[in-house]
């Protein structure tokens, strides 16, 4: 068939063929959710009646806003408004794509060579027309290359990296967005320059998937709307790293969804500074007895004993000696010592007795002594602490209480209970029985002086009220002796004066306890010599020591109960009563103005 005897109905068959071939190839990547870019490149394709031979080479064109698609052939051309058309090499030529024009408004702006340069071929005849390459319909270059460029066809320049490269899809504007250094899905050109399909910014928003400004999601560093490296924001949610698993992981002793957490009065806890759960310490309410603490601020009572609110019932009125509770208990370290004195005379002796004093045989001989871990009382018992066992009613103890943990039949014989004051009268008559007694009938000056003129039994019962026990000699002396160190007095071997005790002509029983401010012993114990003698749970005997020569280990004396010891001398006392080692003994239904005593307690 000649050329000349191509028939218009003809050529338009061919444009048909041309404009179906070219939604095919174009649109079918979009599918449905772009029909209006296959709507807008048939509209291109078939307006403006312009013929194309089967050799493809174009023999007319024009008609308002025609244009034709050359997809082979040596020529190409693209009609324009105004019914003109240019013609250029459609193999590597340039194309007008206006109104008789050179360049914009057509399908893709400047668009110089073909449809998008000179490299992919489409398989539609000719030589050759491309599909990608640089530059074309979408800018510089298409597809798999380029960066910015016109984005036209309708829609308005989409500037910034597309999804398949930096100027859309195919050339025809793609899928291009706003910035961002990551290709977004779509952009303010939207597809082809149609309009945006996800907004300005593509379908994830502004800047799209790689966000505006910059990055993706697996690039290592923190960019864009991220909440740390590459997660957050437009990214998948940041996961916490844990910090613990159990409470025990954490200072505060609570851990809630793997993070440590601060420590709270509510969080059942026992941390921060509090010294119980959720009580005690500068932040939470005072705990209440029973419950631990470290100071009297601690307690609801304001009465804080041995680490425990409440704490013994003679001080659960708060009562303090030298800026501390008056029941206060120091625990004491178990061990052994050589209790007694050995019976040379010596100068500047360790064992023996001093040439300058008179020591008696009772402590005779020195032997070996052990006693397990107890907690004694820092002070004497004072007026304050027994008014208060008088005001509960002061009741004999139930039998077998008050005992040495470790010594069988050390507690309550209910046959004491007949030298037992029988009321209120009879105790106050003990109480107040000679000049020198420290007992008031009312509350006054003498609340923390030292306790006096009470029997054994006396000082038994008070002890087992106020949860403890009288302590054994042994006891007693490993104390005063500062354990092994065995020294000669309770503060080392300095002579005594009037800051070590209260004792001898200076003496006085009007003294608080604690007085004595250089008399303290090794684990902080005052009065231990001096001031008042004080009562122990041992039977009194001359020659007990010569029965243990061998040693004996929490021992007591409980064969003699007529008598008990008694140690530490009293204000009255010489140096030579001061001694630890010094022994002395009173009938135990007996009270003197030089006797008091303190309490023991078990750890």
């Amino acid at each position: 068939m000649s050329p000349s005897n191509v028939s218009s109905r003809g050529a338009n068959a061919v444009t048909v063929r041309l404009v179906a071939a070219v939604l095919r190839f174009v649109v079918v990547p979009f599918r449905g959710r772009n029909l209006a870019l296959a709507l807008t490149v048939a509209s291109f394709a078939a307006c403006g009646g312009t013929t194309v031979r089967e050799d493809g080479t174009i023999v007319s064109g024009g008609g308002t806003g025609g244009a034709q698609y050359p997809f082979g052939g040596t020529t190409g051309a693209l009609g324009g408004s105004g019914g003109s058309w240019d013609v250029r090499p459609g193999a590597g030529g340039l194309v007008g794509l206006g109104g008789g024009g050179y360049i914009p408004p057509g399908i893709g702006g400047y668009v110089p060579p073909g449809w998008g340069g000179t490299t992919v071929p489409l398989p539609y005849g000719g030589s050759p027309p491309v599909y990608g390459g640089s530059p074309g319909l979408g800018g510089a270059p298409p597809v798999a290359g380029g960066s910015g460029g016109w984005v036209v066809a309708g829609g308005a320049a989409g500037e910034g990296p597309p999804l398949a490269g930096y100027a859309g899809l195919a050339g025809l504007a793609g899928i291009a967005g706003w910035g961002g250094e990551a290709p977004p899905l779509a952009g303010s050109a939207g597809v082809a320059g149609l309009g945006p399909v996800g907004g300005n910014g593509g379908l994830a928003g502004a800047g799209g998937l790689g966000g505006a400004g910059g990055g993706t999601c697996s690039d290592g560093v923190m960019n864009g709307n991220e909440e740390d490296v590459d997660c957050g924001g437009r990214c998948p949610a940041c996961v916490v790293p844990c910090t613990c698993i159990v409470g025990t992981d954490c200072p505060s002793l609570v851990c809630i969804d793997c993070q440590c957490v601060p420590p709270e009065c509510d969080d059942g806890v026992a941390n921060g500074d509090e010294t119980d759960v959720d009580c005690g310490g500068s932040t939470c309410s005072p705990c209440a007895d029973g419950e631990h603490c470290s100071t009297h601020a601690d307690c609801v009572s304001s009465n804080c004993f041995a680490g425990v609110c409440g704490g013994p019932p003679s001080c659960a009125s708060g009562l303090e000696c030298n800026g501390e509770s008056c029941c206060s208990s120091v625990q004491v370290p178990g061990g052994s010592f050589p209790m007694g004195r050995g019976s040379e005379t010596c100068a500047d002796c360790v064992d023996g007795c001093p040439a300058t004093m008179a020591c008696s045989s009772n402590e005779e001989p020195e032997h070996p002594t052990s006693v397990s871990t107890f907690a004694l009382d820092t002070y004497e018992v004072t007026v304050g602490r027994f008014r208060a066992f008088v005001n509960a009613g002061f009741a004999p103890p139930s039998a077998g209480m008050g005992a040495h943990p470790l010594i069988a039949g050390s507690g309550w014989d209910t046959a004491w209970n007949a030298a037992y004051p029988a009321d209120p009268t009879a105790l106050v008559a003990d109480l107040q029985s000679g000049a020198d007694c420290s007992w008031t009938e009312t509350v006054g000056g003498n609340e923390t002086h030292a306790i006096n003129c009470v029997s054994w039994y006396e000082a038994f019962a008070f002890c087992v009220w106020d949860g403890a026990r009288l302590p054994t000699e042994a006891e007693w002396e490993y104390v005063a002796a500062g354990g092994d160190e065995n020294r000669f007095y309770p503060w080392g071997a300095i002579e005594p004066t009037a800051e070590h005790a209260n004792y001898g002509v200076s003496g006085s029983s009007a003294v608080a306890v604690g007085s004595a401010s250089l008399g303290i012993g090794r684990w902080g114990h005052r009065d231990l010599a001096g001031n008042v003698y004080e009562w122990t749970l041992d039977g009194y005997s001359l020659d007990y020591y010569s029965a243990v020569t061998t040693g004996c280990d929490d021992c007591a004396n409980l064969d003699v109960t007529s008598e008990r010891s008694i140690r530490g001398g009293g204000w009255t006392s010489s140096e030579f009563g001061l001694r630890p080692a010094h022994r002395d003994g009173l009938s135990a239904d007996l009270v003197s103005a030089l006797v008091g005593f303190r309490c023991a307690r078990d750890p």
